[in-house]
């Protein structure tokens, strides 16, 4: 290797036409290890900033996947920018140290605005409106803000390596050896820093707190450039060539930019593919992407510390850089078949006695399957940089900023080619195969380019792997299932997307369904007059619910039950997932009264947080469906600012009803969003979904500037039994209203309020479902019906004639008799006698009711309907 060792003194001398300095070897060294420790902090610095920002966007800009997908290519588009203006000016740069101090300060100055997103932002979606929200206009703003928000502290955060080299390599160090070793420690800290951040700052500081966290650690970076720079002694550079060949010119062997383009679009084609695999059998909460970022950037500090010895083992660099991009291409086809070998044989992901252990947990499984692939593709970066190295080194820096530029851009392409493109078209297996396969192709155009690269054994790696690929591409990969088959499914329909995994089956105990990335159902066919039942309450509850609206579309039996009131003269229904608006479409029309293509309805695909927030006292109903908690971006929909959001789109006497799964909540967690929801809706009452015990849900039903009154109940269950198209006898009286009334709620215990600043819910209930066994404190069953019986149930006095309390005790009632049929308790036939002769009539003796509707198991009473 000719480098340029001994640059960095004030002290010249001649040597071949050549001007070189010389430096004190143990002041370089000492210079070399201070970066190897501040790499690492920056590292872990960066990494948690991103983890954050893009948590913080998603309360701004929705939960969906094309904001998740906008954030990650602002966040690298700056990093690529930076990189770049690096290249053009970080030769000009003689107080490398100082600079980086500023830099430092430049993150967190840049960074504040993300940091006080929230009271910066709150204007903005109300005062564009809902309009404008849902057409271009509202991509092209959330665009801008996604720039604005993010690409300023990723480009000083691009910039900053390069000038790190700057100042480290122009001791007289080598880019080919202690460059490398620079660049593995700065991506070592971004896994220390995940780590630390998901683990333990987070759950402890919460959003706003972690922030400041990594902001304090920037802090300490600047402070630590600026006494490198105090103790350096200044210089001014003298002009001097660099070493030799292209040096001279500064220009970059063109292979050196395609190598280091492709590394960074491969590696994260493969990520953003592997994420989507590996969410068909884990849990999705907020810890598995982190897990995963976790594991790949481990593998990429390895491949880097490693390349070196590897390198020489094959032969030579290109001859190396061949072999990488083939077993890489090998190992990413195989990585599904490795995967699913493991996931059949036993589930890997439950019973973890913590969080931090079911995240290195993930990171083993991760490491195991497509680990061998990352490590390969690894390679390939480093490889460019010591390739660079041996092409006369970089002292000034300027040819590594372009290739981190480049890096930078590759990465952005190989996202949004695969979330756009490849796996809407190919699904989750076949994608990794197709970027095996784009891997192996990338060899063989090496091996055709570079003819330092061709050696016998080479060459039939290189042609191995590539028929392997092939093979696996369009044979094992697309008999992959992507549900589970096991259980029974019939797969009518399935739809590969950005949001996942969508599957259309039918099942003997759901009727067709929903399922969503192989983990959750969206609604079913046999739970048809329950989802209606979720839009009749509070839309019968209201005395003239003429505008509703609906969080989640799902199926779409719920919003279109709003269809079956003639009060109702324009619904929205709002869903986040496009691909599932068209499978309710397609697959359920016959049962969601096609509202697709009624009139006054309108669908749309938006997150359903943004765009209420964006409303204004436009809404008498609005409906809120079962969210899962521990989702991923899911608990902010439980927040205190969600909730108030919805009261403000609320006109005035409006309703809210957001219904809980009880069945995936534990006590405390019910509280927390009780209590927060409590904090908008000062009138807050409580209603079951249905007597049975197995999976129960319950409503909060907040009013806004009125309240609960019977009377109005009354009157709209007249109208609805005059109109007759509903026939759920609990929702055509009254009585059968009351008896799923649960009572008013009043906040009797202090908790937590969960924000978008602390996320409580999201964390808590992502730790309750990855940890221990969470069935036995979710309220299922017996748990349910004791929680009930122990619940302050708190009732107002009854008035009109009409004694609510006494319905809502048959509901009780109703509920122990359901458990003690599943548990064959003798107590069934004591229930059943008490229920037979105190059960309203006029429920009972009306004839147009369907008891097929009813909410409960078995109808309670003989010979209805």
């Amino acid at each position: 290797m000719n480098s340029c060792a001994g640059q960095g003194s004030p002290l010249y001398f001649h040597a071949n036409q050549f001007k070189y300095r010389v430096v004190n070897a143990r002041g370089t060294r000492r210079v070399y290890h201070a970066a190897i420790v501040l790499l690492i902090l920056s590292g872990a610095a960066a990494l948690g900033h991103q983890l954050l920002w893009t948590r913080r966007l998603t309360d701004l800009l929705g939960a969906s996947a094309e904001s998740s997908v906008r954030v990650f290519s602002c966040f690298f588009f700056g990093l690529g920018l930076g990189s770049a203006l690096a290249a053009v000016w970080v030769h000009r740069i003689t107080r490398p140290f100082l600079v980086l101090a500023r830099l430092e300060a430049g993150i967190i100055l840049t960074t504040l605005p993300i940091l006080f997103l929230p009271e910066l932002t709150d204007w903005i979606w109300p005062q564009v409106g809902p309009e404008i929200l849902v057409a271009w206009e509202g991509g092209l703003i959330k665009f801008l803000l996604s720039t604005l928000m993010i690409v300023p502290p990723a480009t000083l955060m691009g910039f900053g390596f390069p000038v790190v080299v700057r100042g480290v390599m122009a001791g007289g160090l080598q880019l080919g050896r202690e460059g490398i070793n620079l660049y593995a420690c700065n991506t070592i800290g971004g896994v220390l820093g995940l780590m630390l951040l998901a683990g333990i700052v987070l759950p402890l500081a919460g959003a706003s707190g972690s922030m400041i966290a990594m902001m304090a650690i920037n802090a300490v970076l600047g402070v630590a450039f600026w006494r490198l720079h105090v103790q350096a002694q200044p210089w001014v550079e003298k002009p001097f060539q660099e070493c030799r060949g292209a040096s001279s010119s500064g220009r970059l062997d063109p292979a050196m930019l395609v190598i280091a383009a492709f590394s960074g679009a491969g590696v994260m084609a493969a990520e953003v593919a592997a994420f989507k695999m590996y969410t068909l059998v884990a849990t999705m909460s907020f810890h598995t992407p982190t897990a995963l970022l976790v594991a790949v950037i481990l593998l990429l500090a390895i491949s880097a510390w490693l390349m070196g010895p590897l390198s020489r083992w094959c032969g030579g660099l290109s001859r190396a850089i061949v072999l990488y991009a083939a077993l890489a291409g090998l190992c990413l086809a195989l990585a599904p078949v490795i995967y699913m070998a493991i996931v059949t044989r036993k589930h890997p992901y439950v019973s973890n006695p913590s969080v931090l252990v079911f995240m290195l947990k993930f990171a083993g499984i991760t490491i195991l399957t497509i680990g061998p692939a990352v490590f390969f593709a690894g390679m390939l970066f480093p490889a460019s940089l010591k390739w660079l190295g041996e092409d006369g080194d970089d002292a000034r820096g300027r040819r590594l900023g372009w290739l981190l530029a480049v890096n930078g851009l590759g990465g952005l392409l190989g996202a949004e080619i695969t979330y756009r493109w490849l796996l809407p078209w190919l699904g989750v297996y076949q994608t990794l195969g197709a970027v095996g396969l784009a891997y192996t192709l990338f060899a063989i155009a090496l091996l055709a380019w570079r003819a330092a690269s061709r050696a016998p054994f080479v060459i039939g790696v290189t042609t191995v792997s590539t028929l392997l690929v092939a093979g696996l591409m369009y044979g094992k990969l697309p008999k992959i299932p992507h549900v589970n088959a096991s259980m029974g499914f019939t797969l009518i329909d399935e739809k590969n997307g950005r949001e996942g995994h969508l599957a259309v089956i039918e099942h003997s105990g759901m009727g067709r369904a929903i399922m969503m990335s192989n983990q959750y159902v969206l609604g079913s066919s046999r739970a048809k007059y329950m989802q209606e039942r979720q839009a009749h309450l509070p839309l019968l509850l209201h005395p003239a619910p003429r505008v509703a609206g609906f969080i989640g579309h799902a199926t779409g039996m719920t919003p279109g039950a709003a269809v079956m009131h003639d009060a109702v003269e324009a619904i929205v229904s709002v869903e986040i997932a496009g691909a599932v608006i068209k499978a309710a479409t397609e697959h359920f029309a016959e049962l969601n009264h096609d509202i697709a293509h009624v009139a006054h309805a309108r669908v749309l695909n938006e997150d359903g947080r943004t765009y209420f927030a964006a409303c204004r006292e436009r809404f008498d109903v609005i409906e809120a469906d079962l969210f899962l908690p521990w989702g991923a971006g899911v608990g902010r929909l439980y927040s205190r600012e969600h909730f108030a959001s919805v009261h403000d789109a609320l006109r005035p006497g409006g309703i809210f009803c957001q219904w809980l799964p009880m069945y995936q909540l534990t006590a405390g967690q019910f509280t927390v969003i009780a209590n927060t929801f409590k904090t908008a809706f000062p009138r807050t009452h409580l209603f079951r979904l249905t007597f049975k015990t197995r999976h129960p849900g319950l409503a909060l039903v907040g009013f806004k500037e009125a309240d609960l009154d019977w009377n109005v109940v009354d009157r709209r269950c007249a109208e609805a039994r005059a109109e007759n198209r509903i026939g759920d006898p609990s929702m055509r009286h009254r009585e059968g209203i009351a008896m799923l009334y649960f009572g008013r709620y009043e906040t009797k215990k202090e908790t937590p309020l969960n924000t978008l600043e602390n996320l409580w819910i999201e964390l808590d209930a992502a730790r309750e479902r990855l940890t221990g066994k969470p069935n036995a404190k979710y309220h299922i069953g017996g748990l349910w019906l004791k929680w009930q019986q122990d619940f302050p149930r708190l009732f107002d006095r009854p008035t009109g004639g009409f004694d609510h309390v006494r319905m809502a005790g048959l509901g009780f009632t109703l509920s122990n008799w359901e458990q003690a049929m599943i548990q064959k308790d003798e107590r069934a036939q004591v229930f059943e006698l008490l229920l037979s002769t105190n059960l309203p009539p006029a429920l009972m003796g009306d004839t147009n009711a369907n008891w097929i509707h009813w909410p409960g198991t078995k109808r309670p009473v003989k010979g209805a309907k």
